[in-house]
């Protein structure tokens, strides 16, 4: 036994040591994973009047990420599959979708200007460049580029322009174009373009004058034309005017006006075996017209907007500011929360530059949308004080950068960050306190005990003594604070920390509001078409959960609650603990919960001027012989010139009780306002300061300096009374009125 054991030993001691494996590298990503979903928990109820978007899952992209913020670009294809192009600073990646890949990368040294069904396009002032599907440069001169149309480049040329094909560069044509025109289409064999004075003029090579030139009302621009798609159909230009969008169809031979649509909000070509024929969305729902603009029929689909992409026969379209619909043959495929302006659309797949959208099931059931206008209620029009000058600005006694960058109040101090740093300002004394030097300070937010701002690299935690606690390694666009919950969104997910050991403690993959009440602590986020409050310190598990029927599109701490805003214009206040839902009586208006209140703003009554003046009238001679020639019993007066439109104030509790609606003469930005302060809005070098209760204009200030856009404008209660000011910087400075 005993040379058996020492043989064993023998054997393990012969044994190749053991090597540490090098860890294995964190992957990269074109398209981050999201975060995990958690459970919504049961519904307690429902809030809005609308459709919520289906649930959608998202993919992932491993792969290298461009450097800077990546230009989207999508390649249709004939057959199955399509090609997305992402383009930053010169460099320019394919990703293949069905299945979903990054497939080559290329350093192109000029930004993508288009794609056609051979490539991508590379060019610049300094040259034009082709890439096939495969990565693999086509062709490339030195002529500077100057536009692309389907499969037809045009780049400059000593005579005026050069058209090229964009497979193999070989020239197409060359002519002359008038000084200062702008080419707006190129054609096999005719260019269009638009002349300084605004007029269309078709050109065609080898002809000695233009075959025609158009010209539109002097209130109307041309913005685009359509005229390569289908060669010999008329063309169709958009324009923009009084009107607001409206499409015009033109006879390409003649150049006559053949038909017109006004109040387009989004066209595209028809879906289906109707090449020829485009359907065209106005604010009564979408129709499928002949090019000629002269017969139309309609389409059983709401309003929609702007064409997003287009794959085969399907089309994917703006529905509202934060949803898209695909459109098919058939009629609605998919109801879809995508809020990014651009896309590519593949057979299964959705790309957006920042996700990758798995398309759900076949959307079944009504789809109601819409984003309603404003509902003003007829109120009175508040006579407004004279303005009185403010005082001169108190600079600080130290120098902290020269940008404003956020203000925050918490009690009797008030904080202010700018490019240069963070400062404390004590609102009883008026008097400076602590600062703190950090080069690009942002995002500011604070409380009782803690402050925190975001820099480039990271977020910085103070105490409220401005010394450093903690600093986190999170590139956040935006910070909310309660207590010592802290969250820090990001341009994918929301990050919840614990602002004192900078602990995280959890990730939400949507916006959401800290709360901090009575030693309870509450994340309430907008999750697919859920509003839940989550326990931040317990795995972020759901409290309470409610239905949203509708698209929120603001979500606002509001005393001890939230005000929701939906997109179809209604609000409700949720209560934090019990998720109890109060509607706020209003429609459309631009909701904003503020201290102790929520407003609702809106485009008031006509402003009548000063000194109403009949128009002079002629003389009236009666001539009772001659009936033929007597005067009418009555002349009307003619139509007055239009009023400008006042702004509309309705102040409400978070109960939804209506204080006050008035209409002012003063279209005012809102400055930051902490519990039962009056309010305070500007306009240029303007300030009005209105009571919170009644409504009252209590005065106007003449600003020695415009307000800035970064929440210098403040107003708040300290020791009963109130303090309004602003805040301006390079040099900071403070102006009480």
């Amino acid at each position: 036994m005993l040379w058996r054991l020492c043989a064993v030993l023998a054997i393990v001691g012969c044994e190749a040591p053991v090597r540490d494996e090098p860890a294995a590298a964190a992957p990269s990503y074109v398209v981050a994973p999201v975060p995990s979903v958690f459970p919504l928990g049961v519904a307690r109820g429902r809030v809005g009047r609308g459709t919520a978007p289906q649930r959608v899952a998202l993919e992932t992209l491993e792969g290298l990420p461009l450097q800077g913020t990546p230009v989207l670009w999508s390649l249709d294809t004939n057959g199955p599959g399509a090609y997305a192009f992402l383009s930053a600073g010169g460099t320019v990646q394919q990703i293949t979708l069905d299945p979903i890949a990054v497939t080559w990368r290329f350093a192109c040294n000029a930004p993508v200007v288009g794609t056609s069904n051979f490539g991508v396009v590379c060019g610049d002032a300094k040259g034009t460049r082709t890439l096939d599907v495969t990565g693999k440069v086509t062709w490339e001169q030195s002529a500077s580029f100057v536009m692309m149309d389907g499969p037809r480049i045009a780049v400059a040329a000593p005579a005026g322009l050069s058209v090229i094909a964009a497979k193999d560069g070989h020239e197409l044509y060359e002519l002359a174009v008038p000084a200062g025109a702008r080419p707006l289409a190129v054609c096999d064999g005719e260019v269009y373009v638009l002349l300084a004075e605004g007029r269309l003029q078709k050109l065609v090579p080898g002809a000695k004058r233009p075959a025609f030139t158009l010209a539109l009302a002097k209130t109307e621009t041309i913005v685009s034309a359509d005229a390569c798609a289908v060669p010999t159909a008329p063309i169709l230009v958009t324009i923009a005017g009084e009107r607001g969008t409206s499409v015009v169809s033109i006879d390409r031979s003649a150049g006559t006006v053949l038909g017109r649509v006004d109040d387009v909000h989004g066209m595209w070509p028809a879906r289906g075996p109707l090449a020829d024929t485009i359907e065209i969305a106005t604010s009564t729902g979408v129709r499928r017209w002949d090019r000629a603009l002269l017969a139309s029929q309609p389409l059983a689909l709401p309003p929609l907007g702007t064409l997003l992409a287009s794959h085969g026969t399907r089309r994917l379209v703006r529905a509202t500011p934060a949803t898209a619909v695909l459109l098919d043959p058939d009629g609605i495929a998919a109801y879809l929360p995508i809020s990014e302006p651009s896309a590519v659309l593949g057979d299964t797949t959705v790309f957006t530059g920042a996700r990758l959208i798995q398309l759900p099931p076949r959307w079944k059931g009504p789809l109601q949308l819409g984003v309603h206008a404003p509902l003003a209620v007829p109120a009175e029009l508040r006579d407004l004080p004279a303005p009185v000058t403010a005082p001169a600005p108190t600079a600080a006694p130290f120098e902290l950068g020269t940008k404003l960058s956020g203000t925050t109040i918490v009690g009797r101090s008030l904080y202010v960050a700018t490019d240069g740093g963070v400062a404390q300002l004590d609102l009883a004394t008026l008097a400076w306190g602590w600062h703190v030097a950090e080069p690009g300070a942002r995002a500011l937010v604070a409380d009782a005990t803690t402050i925190a701002f975001a820099t480039e690299r990271e977020v910085v935690v103070l105490d409220r003594n401005g010394g450093t606690r903690t600093r986190i390694a999170v590139r956040a666009e935006a910070l909310a604070l309660a207590g010592v919950l802290l969250l820090a969104r990001t341009t994918a997910a929301t990050y919840v920390y614990d602002a004192v050991t900078g602990t995280l403690l959890g990730v939400l993959a949507s916006r959401a509001v800290p709360f901090a009440l009575q030693g309870m602590e509450l994340v309430i986020a907008y999750e697919h078409d859920r509003i839940v409050a989550r326990l931040p310190r317990v795995r972020l598990l759901p409290v309470w959960s409610l239905e949203v029927a509708g698209v929120v599109e603001t979500l606002e701490r509001s005393g001890d609650g939230v005000l929701v805003g939906l997109e179809d214009g209604d609000a409700y206040w949720l209560d934090a603990r019990t998720g109890v839902a109060t509607a706020v009586p209003g429609l459309g208006l631009a909701w904003r919960a503020s201290g102790d209140a929520i407003t609702g703003e809106a485009p008031g009554g006509p402003i009548p001027p000063a000194v109403i003046v009949p128009p002079p009238g002629k003389p009236e001679i009666y001539v009772p012989t001659d009936l033929e020639v007597a005067p009418a019993i009555a002349t009307p007066w003619p139509p007055p010139p239009l009023m400008p439109a006042s702004w509309e104030l309705t102040i409400y509790d978070p109960a939804g009780g209506v204080r006050a609606r008035n209409d002012y003469a003063f279209a005012g930005v809102a400055g930051m306002r902490v519990g039962s302060a009056p309010f305070v809005y500007t306009t240029g070098t303007e300030a009005l300061v209105i009571d919170s209760v009644r409504g009252d204009p209590l005065r106007r200030v003449s600003l020695p300096a415009p307000a800035p856009e970064a929440g210098g404008v403040f107003s708040t209660m300290v020791d009963g009374r109130a303090i309004v000011g602003m805040i301006l910087a390079g040099p900071l400075r403070l102006v009480v009125f």
